[in-house]
């Protein structure tokens, strides 16, 4: 699965919404909202302040009704959002947290998006505590209800040193947020065995040339909480839409598809599997596949 923006969106490309300035007074510890006719954004901390080399910020993305914004891999289309920290001040390193997607079927395509509101948390390194911190964002993201529609807002928020900061009234909204992001999957008490399939359970269309199978078995008390399974790498493999092919008791099994595109003699593919489902549960586990 792919970044792919649908045709629908590049016809868009050159009319991408841009946010105007919003003019209401941000609350302590936000920016102020950047708005468009289907979406607004802004910046949000979990302090008024910073106290340390660390703070926890968010990107906060509020959606017209019906409408959806991407994860970091939006699946068969949509615009994963990007995120641009030039000309922030104080800032030595940002770290977007991706909290866990919903999958959602329209026409044929499955995507991986957010609905109503999603938080990215943000891991914000301080090069100097003693300074205040200017962090500066210019976001490139899509926007979906039927059409794919790019968006593009500016936005900025300042945090003062202090001897101890105090929490802010979007703490708890960060927290959240931070809890739906998937952990580690041995923290969660599950492991992964991935095998080779001689014979798929539910073979590609007849057409489709060297297609390889695997079976995903995930294991542990929670593993049949897993229903969505995303596998990712950066060398032009392309993965079809994983299928539940069983599992009782504390297994969970996968069919896995995928097409190869990579240098001749590269026997094992290293992948970073994520997955989600029932009762909030989504973790993530590095994996090789033969």
């Amino acid at each position: 699965m792919g970044f792919v923006i649908p045709v629908l969106a590049l016809a868009f490309l050159s009319q991408v919404v841009m946010s105007p300035i919003a003019h209401a007074a941000p609350a302590s510890g936000s920016s102020a909202w950047a708005d468009n006719d289907a979406a607004r954004v802004r910046l949000i901390s979990q302090q008024t302040s910073i106290d340390a080399s660390s703070v926890t910020l968010g990107v906060q993305i509020q959606l017209s009704q019906g409408w959806k914004t991407y994860w970091r891999n939006p699946g068969d289309s949509g615009i994963p959002p990007n995120f641009n920290w030039t000309g922030s001040e104080n800032l030595e390193h940002a770290k977007v947290l991706w909290p866990a997607p919903r999958r959602y079927d329209l026409s044929g395509e499955k995507t991986f998006a957010y609905k109503d509101e999603v938080i990215f948390p943000v891991e914000i390194t301080v090069k100097d505590p003693t300074k205040p911190l200017q962090v500066s964002l210019d976001l490139f993201y899509g926007i979906c209800e039927e059409m794919c529609v790019p968006a593009h807002a500016k936005m900025s928020l300042t945090l003062g040193p202090s001897q101890k900061a105090e929490p802010s009234l979007f703490r708890a909204a960060i927290e959240r947020a931070v809890a739906r992001v998937p952990k580690a999957a041995q923290t969660m008490g599950l492991s992964m065995q991935v095998l080779p399939m001689p014979e798929a359970v539910h073979p590609m269309a007849k057409d489709k040339q060297g297609v390889r199978y695997i079976e995903l078995r995930i294991i542990g008390k929670a593993a049949n909480n897993i229903s969505q399974v995303v596998l990712e790498e950066t060398a032009g493999t392309y993965f079809y839409h994983p299928v539940r092919i069983g599992g009782e008791g504390e297994m969970n099994c996968f069919q896995i598809a995928y097409e190869v595109a990579r240098p001749t003699g590269h026997k094992e593919l290293p992948v970073r599997l994520t997955a989600w489902g029932e009762s909030g549960i989504a973790i993530y586990a590095d994996l090789m596949l033969p």
